[in-house]
């Protein structure tokens, strides 16, 4: 007679069956998940401690991912004989893997958290880094850890003038003109790393789109699963500065900062001014380059800074899909276009 009360799901994704289970392994900690894609498998347990950090002024989060010769079948020899501190590859996965997630627990949040990846089983085909991200999301969505999550992540290649939704391993190391690692929730992107041969920007946008349509998949699955075994997020105490310190601050260096914040674009004549943060209005990707882009991802005013144009709410101007885990940062206004700083959370 067991105490298992095990929660299981099942679908083909990018040609592959996906399984997601918990309930059987590391019942001990805040959430854990099973996951197999093909025949790899990843255990992806996540822990927080009870109290937050004292006297500390950022988010202890750690992220590591272990992956062993045992998992390929193989016994390491040679001179070294014992596995000891990660391989680059599992350094750089940890990485990835925290970039993703990091922006994504609640400001103010210090209680440690500790998410481990481990790589039970590699079949020399598919890529047990793909799953990193999507298990780290999973477990943390799962437990009563905080977590503005789902979000989900794929390897998008680029193979015989066709992009290939997580390819197979040796593909990507052999064949693949692209490799890029997108993360993303169901409405917005949160991470993008890439490798590329000489691909140009419009090519690059197109990979990230769809790279975005499997991410969605991914989290309507977790939110699914979710549902179904997910626990009541618990109430933790959130470091905060006080209001009159910020109010001091704001009237000291506000206007100075906003005055920093100015740039001059010689080519249109358009002074870009940071004021405020707001709650996300609408905005969407377009292609990268000084002007007006009517193209497949909406209309956007787009220029080669990290701020954005965008046409506001006003009768004359169309409505754009949102991103609401954005926040934008105001500007000028000229007519009925808006200039924003934007960036996601």
């Amino acid at each position: 007679m067991h105490n298992f009360n095990i929660t299981r799901r099942e679908t083909d994704f990018c040609g592959r069956k996906l399984i997601v289970e918990t309930g059987k392994m590391a019942k001990q900690a805040n959430g854990s998940v099973f996951i197999q894609y093909g025949e790899t498998a990843v255990l992806v347990t996540a822990t927080m401690s009870k109290e937050p950090a004292e006297d500390q002024d950022f988010f202890p989060l750690t992220v590591d991912y272990i992956e062993k010769m045992y998992a390929a079948g193989k016994i390491p020899g040679g001179f070294f004989k014992r596995e000891s501190k990660p391989s680059t590859d599992a350094t750089l996965m940890a990485r990835v893997i925290d970039r993703s997630i990091r922006p994504l627990f609640p400001e103010g949040f210090r209680n440690q958290v500790h998410i481990v990846v481990t790589v039970l089983s590699f079949d020399g085909v598919t890529d047990p880094s793909t799953m990193g991200v999507f298990g780290a999301s999973l477990a943390l969505s799962i437990s009563d850890i905080p977590f503005n999550g789902p979000i989900a992540s794929v390897t998008v290649g680029y193979i015989d003038n066709q992009f290939v939704v997580n390819p197979h391993f040796n593909e990507i190391e052999t064949q693949s003109k692209l490799n890029l690692t997108v993360a993303g929730s169901e409405s917005s992107i949160v991470m993008i790393e890439s490798a590329a041969s000489e691909l140009s920007e419009e090519m690059m946008l197109d990979a990230v789109f769809t790279g975005h349509k499997e991410i969605q998949k991914l989290c309507a699955l977790q939110q699914d699963f979710i549902s179904a075994c997910g626990k009541e997020k618990v109430e933790v105490v959130l470091d905060s500065i006080p209001e009159e310190i910020m109010n001091k601050v704001e009237n000291a260096f506000g206007a100075k900062i906003a005055e920093a914040a100015v740039i001059f674009e010689p080519s249109n004549g358009v002074q870009m001014r940071v004021l405020t943060d707001q709650p996300a209005m609408q905005f969407y990707g377009g292609n990268f380059f000084q002007g007006k882009d009517s193209g497949k991802y909406g209309e956007v005013y787009n220029y080669r800074t990290s701020f954005a144009m965008e046409t506001q709410h006003y009768p004359d101007s169309p409505n754009q899909p949102a991103f609401p885990n954005t926040i934008l940062k105001p500007g000028e206004t000229y007519g009925h276009v808006c200039v924003y700083k934007f960036e996601v959370r």
